[in-house]
């Protein structure tokens, strides 16, 4: 599994950072969700892609298929909150203008970041549910993010790795595989980002067993 080719590479990616939290790991995605999400992130690459348009359309239609497949799974969610809900939305908020912004790398992004990072839901009563957040690659793809853009890149790998350690979906490998490596460069350990790149390939880019 994933986790523990991440865990494995804990001791080497330790870079000035605080002890680990225990990971939930949720189970990966079935293959059927993860090539409907694949098929929708590649129309959404695609020259003719244009909102509004047929390809958009059709990126929308495989985005909204592996939701309904994974209904817990985040990736999909978020490529319609961007693609489908974000530029139709007129909320008080103007949350649209919010994921523009976020998009468009203007003064917001570290408001935005921090605005639109997921924080787990509430219980009944309205106390915060951490445990959501420890089961969300993505909740620490965004912290990381976030200590990316100050310049600590320490916490930026610390965070990084457990998105990885958390990743449900070959594409969530690839990604946050690409995010940690970077972070780590700018660590100054490029020797570890490409430690961490090599791990992920010879394990197939996926979910590997040992």
């Amino acid at each position: 599994m994933i986790l523990r080719l991440a865990l494995a590479l804990l001791p080497a990616l330790a870079v000035a950072c605080s002890a680990p939290r225990a990971l939930q790991p949720l189970p990966p995605v079935s293959p059927a969700a993860s090539e409907q999400y694949l098929a929708a992130w590649t129309l959404s690459r695609s020259a003719d892609f244009r909102i509004g348009g047929p390809v958009h359309a059709e990126a929308v239609a495989h985005a909204a298929e592996a939701a309904a497949l994974a209904p817990d799974w985040v990736a999909p969610q978020r490529f319609l909150d961007q693609w489908d809900h974000g530029p139709g939305l007129t909320l008080s908020d103007r949350y649209a203008e919010h994921l523009a912004a976020a998009r468009g790398g203007s003064e917001e992004r570290a408001y935005l970041a921090d605005r639109l990072r997921p924080r787990g839901r509430r219980s009944s009563n309205g106390g915060r549910v951490d445990q959501v957040d420890l089961q969300n690659p993505w909740s620490f793809h965004l912290e990381a993010w976030r200590f990316s853009q100050v310049e600590d890149f320490a916490e930026a790998v610390e965070r990084g790795r457990l998105a990885l350690a958390l990743s449900r979906d070959p594409s969530e490998v690839t990604y946050f595989t690409w995010a940690l490596s970077g972070y780590l460069d700018e660590a100054g350990r490029p020797d570890l980002g490409v430690e961490v790149l090599r791990g992920v390939l010879g394990a197939g880019g996926g979910r590997p067993d040992g």
